[in-house]
């Protein structure tokens, strides 16, 4: 009985490492499409393109993001830090600079 047990759990472990590369790989693949959006967005601000067509493509990203279940940790960090970093330009494009603490008249 317990010989029997450990090769079902040596093969349980095998399928289990198995499903992880697998999901590593999709998440390896979602994380790269995610990076190559927001790098496209981030060209189009640079040159020029209109700032309300890229937040609305940014909100779009942002929703995708959220429902994207094939991420791992990492992945999902490292996206959300670009994701965030992207918002925080294109704000400052479309308002300016927030004013320093001296702005008072």
């Amino acid at each position: 009985l317990r010989a029997n047990t450990n090769e079902l759990f040596g093969k349980m472990k095998t399928l289990r490492t198995k499903l992880d590369e697998e999901f590593e790989k999709m998440s390896k693949e979602a994380h790269d499409k995610f990076m190559s959006s927001l790098a496209e967005v981030e060209r189009k601000m640079e040159s020029g393109a209109r700032v309300p067509v890229l937040f609305d493509e940014l909100k779009k990203l942002q929703s995708m993001y959220r429902e994207a279940k094939n991420l791992t940790r990492e992945h999902r960090n490292k996206i959300w830090d670009k994701l965030d970093g992207t918002f925080k330009a294109v704000k400052e494009k479309r308002f300016g600079a927030k004013p320093g603490e001296g702005g008072k008249e």
